[in-house]
């Protein structure tokens, strides 16, 4: 018999902020999981990362304590009713191993999960990560989205150990021009576009992953794409407020 290989450990993150519009709960984890291991059938684990250790979590989900590092850390170049994130950044060093294992994903909450994921979460680069759908021109210069990226621990070090918090805040200013360092300032997806640079190996459209944002630009919303197999919902609009057909497979 061979040697069963590592699971994949898929992240969630669920912590308070009042501040932000969207109020994510344990049963906003549960769901999540629930969808993709309904559609996914290569070995993986299920953990959260959270602040609310006693919550009534499914027994697919580990959840372990979230650690303080720019937990409070707030871009001057982002509203406060945006989800500040760079408390995730941690999950970028070498140490995560101890915690996510070999390889991991991470997943944001805010989406639906509507087709096999084998194809998607069975890649085998060292780091991957979605690119950004484009509605505006300007959209085309972020480059990626941070609602899902995989990797290897530790693979991306620098993108934790090179970060100062405002050190690098001001750092970005005095390197940029302003319409380039407000897009490296909105929060961790700016700092990973901005250490990662524009070359990263990642999924899109052609992949079936897919925003809604992007979708209701093009008018694609009353149907899902025939590829379609992930969507996210970054914003203010939500899975669980929408259409039928979403709230269908959101469950």
């Amino acid at each position: 018999m061979g040697i069963q290989e590592a699971p994949l450990t898929i992240v969630f993150w669920l912590w308070r902020d009042a501040r932000c519009w969207t109020q994510y709960t344990p049963e906003h984890v549960n769901t999540c999981a629930r969808m993709i291991h309904r559609n996914l059938t290569l070995a993986h684990r299920f953990v959260v990362m959270t602040d609310q250790i006693d919550a009534e979590f499914d027994p697919l989900i580990t959840p372990i304590p979230l650690w303080d590092d720019w937990h409070d850390l707030r871009s001057p170049e982002w509203l406060p009713e945006f989800p500040q994130c760079y408390v995730r950044l941690k999950a970028f060093s070498a140490a995560s191993r101890a915690v996510f294992g070999e390889r991991f994903v991470s997943v944001d909450l805010d989406c639906v999960v509507t087709g096999s994921l084998d194809s998607i979460l069975g890649r085998s680069e060292d780091f991957l990560i979605c690119y950004r759908a484009p509605i505006k021109y300007d959209d085309r210069k972020s480059r990626y989205q941070s609602s899902m990226w995989m990797m290897n621990s530790g693979a991306r070090e620098a993108v934790w150990s090179k970060f100062r918090g405002e050190q690098s805040f001001d750092a970005i200013r005095g390197k940029c021009k302003p319409e380039d360092a407000r897009r490296f300032l909105s929060t961790d997806q700016g700092w990973m576009l901005y250490a990662l640079g524009r070359t990263e190996a990642g999924w899109g459209m052609k992949d079936g992953v897919y925003f809604w944002p992007w979708l209701r630009a093009n008018r694609m919303t009353a149907k899902l794409p025939g590829n379609a197999k992930i969507i996210f919902f970054q914003g203010q609009e939500k899975p669980w407020d929408l259409l039928d057909w979403l709230k269908a497979n959101y469950q």
